[in-house]
């Protein structure tokens, strides 16, 4: 195996880095199509916030990083949760065995 250094290696780490931002993007704009089409209520952040505590306790107080993350969990990794409250009582349940 060979082994990268210096900016041969930090290019390769950028390509891998842009490769899994596409697929993740990729991910997200079929879940979403998916999700409207099945009538799965649209993320709204600002719904979310009433349900469920996005900040992680007041650790994490950036809305657009927070409405990244939140979003991609809710279209892809939680594409079976129909509405926004199924999805606040999942991560409460989370919460509760961390």
């Amino acid at each position: 195996m060979t082994q990268l250094k210096g900016e041969v290696a930090l290019a390769f780490h950028r390509q891998l880095r842009e490769r899994a931002q596409q697929q993740r993007t990729a991910r997200l704009q079929d879940a979403k199509a998916q999700a409207a089409s099945s009538g799965k209520e649209a993320f709204d952040l600002g719904k979310l916030q009433t349900l469920y505590d996005t900040t992680q306790r007041g650790r994490w107080t950036d809305l657009a990083q927070q409405a990244m993350v939140y979003e991609y969990l809710y279209y892809v990794e939680y594409s079976q949760v129909p509405d926004l409250r199924a999805f606040a009582r999942s991560l409460d349940e989370i919460d509760y065995w961390s």
